[in-house]
């Protein structure tokens, strides 16, 4: 199927990236995580309509780019 993965970062700068891997394959691609206005200031960003094979799998944020906190993961069905 197909879904939504998103995550809850902050950062003061504006250069900070990550990409999400399943399984050790890049799906979504060098994702920007902008200047949010503080460390505590967090927005979701990500990609939408991942496709994503049945069954379990192992799902690694990578980060490109240091400097941004990561609160939360969200991934959904896309409607």
């Amino acid at each position: 199927g197909f879904y939504d993965i998103a995550l809850r970062v902050s950062s003061n700068f504006t250069n900070s990236a990550f990409h999400v891997e399943v399984d050790g394959v890049d799906v979504t691609g060098r994702i920007a995580v902008p200047g949010t206005g503080g460390w505590n200031v967090f927005q979701w960003i990500g990609k939408t309509a991942v496709a994503l094979p049945g069954g379990s799998h192992v799902l690694r944020i990578v980060a490109d780019q240091q400097y941004f906190n990561l609160n939360q993961v969200r991934v959904t069905a896309t409607p």
